[in-house]
């Protein structure tokens, strides 16, 4: 009975969404404040509701996956699916399951958002999308594989679901308004389902405020208190590269809406250097928010906000979906001067952050034909933090930080596993000067910190340091 209460708590979440946003695409075009994107945005009729087209196309791309693992992959855990594995799925007691970091925090978020966007693109409301990728998850936990359905994938998949699955629909119907090329690529359920139906989703939102795409070129230094080194291959400092972008959804400040994702942001940056490689990647998206202050010089947004984070890198992994209260505020000065403030302070209900004695350290090799992960499952608080400062002739200084509290899950530590705590800082501090509209030129430093704790195993400290010059261009 404790798996379906479980269940039935999470299909409560996604129904509270739905009730309070079934009316949300009318909602964004009434309540959304004028700003420069909001004047070109391009509002047209909601699309028709499609219940049966949504729930369908998302068992197709479950479907179309367990088709990939058993004929192609022939992965055992879609070979052995039948009847018989399907009623011991449904009967068995879920466990926390000990699949691989990037299945399981960037592959099952990726596949959620598939089930998400199934239902976005015919004509549902985010709540009720949010309960069609519910419902595409426990399906595939039962149905479609013959590992013991788990927790970590019923919470991730859905929640990082929404979170992925949203951004991508709003930026490919961005991209089919613009008429640009590979808007496919963007959201293959999108451009599936108007293939299928003949219907494509109507471009509504407040559009893409402003973004950019960075390159970096610096030195990398890291630096680690434990008795085992990571990856004796990585360098103690070498020369770094770093290509991003960032990207801001609707007008940050005072944004006043109940429709979610009328404003969000996302951050990637990827970084190379000798033996080492890295993927960063941060995203916040307002789900209901007020403007408390609009006048010419403050505009604030007061909000409720769901993020997804995570860190790919040669020798640190960490991922996690959150839900919390937001904070914009812009305050404009006489001089040309301009101060813009954002924090967020968020519960994380599943995090993941690699657990080194898992990874590098003595743990007994599991048995032939068992999986093994090689990180924790944590539960705890986050806060982002950012400060940025600009004036046209004296230039641009941002601080940004965010930092991660996380207490292992106790039910979900193996037996070759240590409970603990750890702390996940990262600090970016820059500075620059535009040298056209456009182009800017700085220079930048990056920090990064995990303090672990555990039960059973000596604390560790690890850091990383890059320091770098960069350009930038603005679009």
């Amino acid at each position: 009975m404790r798996r379906f209460s479980h269940i039935a708590l999470i299909a409560l979440f996604c129904a509270c969404f739905s009730s309070a946003f079934a009316e949300s695409t009318e909602a964004e075009a009434a309540t959304a404040e004028p700003t420069d994107a909001a004047s070109i945005e391009q509002v047209a009729a909601k699309p028709k509701k499609n219940y049966l087209a949504a729930y369908a196309n998302a068992q197709v791309s479950n479907l179309a996956l367990f088709s990939i693992n058993r004929f192609i992959r022939k992965a055992d855990y879609a070979t052995g699916v039948d009847f018989e594995s399907m009623q011991t799925n449904c009967t068995s007691k879920w466990v926390w399951d000990q699949d691989e970091f990037s299945v399981n925090h960037l592959g099952h978020p990726y596949q959620g958002s598939f089930y998400y966007i199934a239902g976005r693109a015919n004509g549902l409301s985010f709540g009720e999308s949010a309960l069609v990728a519910l419902t595409g998850s426990v399906t595939w936990e039962l149905f479609y594989e013959t590992e013991t359905p788990s927790w970590n994938d019923l919470v991730l998949t859905p929640m990082g679901g929404i979170a992925v699955g949203e951004m991508l629909h709003r930026l490919y119907l961005e991209a089919e308004a613009r008429n640009l090329p590979g808007s496919f690529l963007i959201s293959p359920m999108d451009a599936f389902n108007g293939l299928v139906t003949g219907d494509k989703s109507q471009h509504q939102g407040s559009g893409i405020h402003s973004g950019e795409l960075g390159l970096k070129a610096g030195f990398m230094n890291k630096w680690s208190d434990y008795e085992e080194k990571r990856n004796a291959d990585i360098p103690e400092s070498a020369v770094a590269f770093n290509i991003g972008y960032g990207l801001v959804y609707g007008d940050p400040y005072a944004h006043a809406t109940r429709t979610p994702y009328s404003h969000f942001t996302q951050e990637l940056a990827m970084t190379f250097a000798e033996n080492y490689h890295s993927v960063v990647f941060f995203s916040d998206g307002l789900l209901a928010s007020f403007a408390p202050i609009d006048d010419e010089e403050r505009r604030t947004t007061v909000g409720m906000s769901l993020h997804y984070d995570f860190l790919f890198t040669s020798h640190i992994n960490f991922a996690t979906t959150a839900l919390g209260l937001t904070v914009k505020h812009e305050r404009r000065y006489s001089n040309d001067a301009l101060v813009q403030i954002q924090a967020h302070v968020s519960w994380m209900p599943v995090a993941a952050s690699d657990c080194i004695y898992l990874r590098y350290g003595n743990a007994p090799e599991p048995p032939e034909g068992e999986e093994r992960r090689d990180y924790d499952l944590a539960t705890g608080p986050s806060v982002k933090l950012s400060i940025a400062a600009s004036q046209s002739v004296a230039g641009s200084l941002r601080l940004s930080c965010a930092w991660y509290g996380m207490k292992t899950i106790p039910s979900s530590v193996p037996d070759y596993g240590s409970g603990g705590k750890s702390m996940i800082t990262i600090v970016d501090i820059s500075y620059e000067r535009n040298i056209s509209e456009e182009i800017a030129v700085g220079l930048s430093n990056s920090f990064f910190s995990k303090l672990g704790s555990y039960s059973d195993k000596p604390s560790i400290d690890e850091r990383t340091n890059l320091s770098s010059c960069y350009l930038r261009y603005l679009f």
